[in-house]
């Protein structure tokens, strides 16, 4: 059965690979996501989840796939709960 951890860890490796594809520091990342360099360092390393605000914001800085990604996190949600 899948898990929290599981929904934090996609959402992790998900803003690591955009950021290391874009060629940025963790505080730059944090910059064109407008939140701070700490709030980014808490999502890559899977403590917390980003606002879809955060999302929106990733979608607009890179070709990233929301809708794939949130489809995924939504799947494991579902598994969760059962």
């Amino acid at each position: 059965m899948r898990t929290n951890k599981d929904i934090l860890k996609i959402t992790s490796n998900t803003f690591f690979d955009k950021r290391t594809e874009l060629g940025l520091t963790q505080e730059k990342m944090a910059e064109k996501l407008k939140i701070c360099r700490r709030a980014y360092q808490h999502i890559e390393s899977g403590e917390r989840c980003p606002s879809l605000e955060t999302y929106s914001n990733l979608v607009s800085i890179s070709d990233f796939d929301a809708l794939g990604t949130l489809s995924s996190i939504s799947k494991i949600s579902q598994e969760t709960k059962e």
